[in-house]
């Protein structure tokens, strides 16, 4: 791992300002993993993804699609750091953002308005018939 960090590093050090950058971000990165283990550098990181889709939630909420695809991205995010990262249950999550008023108000419609659509062309299939 450490020998592509230092490729990494070969290739951005020409730049002096983010080559120094990247490499103190590296460095508390993994001082970070070596004195709170992997579990506190997860919540940490969770914390940091879960304040970005607060704050990118309102504007998905203007669209059925965009906020479907929202949903669909933030609980397949959320089960992959449960079930393959082993990410602790009471820790914190990023369905609390899904869960608060607004944003559970408009899944619970579009949820509806996509059953209703199911219904409807089950409906129309066996019409068919």
């Amino acid at each position: 791992m450490w020998s592509t960090v230092n490729q990494v590093l070969g290739v951005i050090a020409p730049n002096e300002i983010i080559g120094s950058t990247c490499a103190h971000i590296l460095s508390l990165c993994s001082a970070l993993l070596a004195c709170f283990g992997k579990t506190d550098f997860m919540r940490g990181l969770v914390i940091l993804v879960t304040n970005k889709m607060e704050l990118d939630v309102a504007q998905l909420l203007t669209s059925d699609v965009l906020f479907a695809h929202f949903i669909d991205e933030t609980l397949a995010f959320h089960h992959e750091l449960h079930s393959v990262y082993l990410y602790p249950a009471p820790l914190h999550s990023c369905l609390r953002v899904l869960i608060q008023p607004e944003p559970f108000h408009r899944w619970k419609t579009i949820e509806k308005k996509c059953e209703q659509t199911s219904v409807t062309q089950s409906l129309c299939e066996i019409c068919q018939f």
